[in-house]
């Protein structure tokens, strides 16, 4: 079970990385924590569901539908953090 989480995160990482360089957009330094509880929510319900969302549905599968819609742009942040919107300096 252990290598089918590390495959998971990987492949939850791959998609987030890829999101984040197509928006400018970085990764939560608490992005560990955050992927680890995706990676159970795909363990126990099936997909990497939002553990901020109070449903799991397809809008709430990570990268969630707001966050795709540009929610990260006009609040800074997705529902749990984990995607940011990168300072300007």
């Amino acid at each position: 079970m252990k290598a089918q989480r590390e495959e998971w995160k990987r492949q939850l990482e791959a998609r987030l990385e890829q999101f984040c360089r197509e928006r400018g957009y970085v990764l939560s330094p608490n992005k560990d924590a955050i992927i680890s509880d995706m990676v159970s929510m795909r363990e126990l319900d099936g997909d990497f569901y939002c553990p901020c969302q109070p449903a799991n549905t397809a809008d709430t599968v990570c990268v969630c539908l707001p966050a795709r819609q540009g929610m990260v742009d006009e609040e800074g942040a997705c529902f749990c953090h984990l995607v940011l919107k990168e300072r300007e300096e």
